[in-house]
């Protein structure tokens, strides 16, 4: 499965139903792992181009407006992307986490986000 193909289930309805039924982070994430898409898209992370297109994507997703009161319709897949990020591209992690917290709706790409890039203190000024 290319990446285009792999992007494309991660990102559809039927995969959001399969990870979406999770009771906790840990059953989310063991779902997301276990995903042929998201297998085949692991083992190709090790390519920058692949990297660039996990993120990019993300960065997309997350400027994505979600209805008052449902879920951000690519929450999953935005959970996915930051998952596969942290396992081969650690140095892009924050960029994805913090792109995450700005967005609205967003339940398990929250969780994933606070796992794997805990937010950052804000700086305090001496006085």
């Amino acid at each position: 499965m290319n990446v285009t193909e792999a992007m494309r289930q991660i990102e559809g309805l039927e995969f959001a139903a399969y990870v979406g039924i999770a009771s906790s982070l840990k059953v989310f994430l063991r779902q997301v792992a276990s995903h042929d898409a998201v297998r085949s898209l692991l083992a190709q992370m090790d390519e920058s181009e692949t990297r660039d297109a996990v993120l990019g994507r993300l960065l997309e997703l997350t400027k994505v407006e979600a209805d008052v009161g449902f879920e951000h319709p690519a929450d999953a897949a935005l959970a996915t992307y930051l998952w596969l990020l942290a396992e081969k591209s650690t140095d892009r992690v924050q960029q994805a986490a913090d792109a995450i917290r700005m967005a609205k709706m967003v339940h398990w790409a929250t969780h994933v986000a606070d796992k794997v890039a805990p937010a950052r203190a804000p700086v305090r000024r001496a006085v």
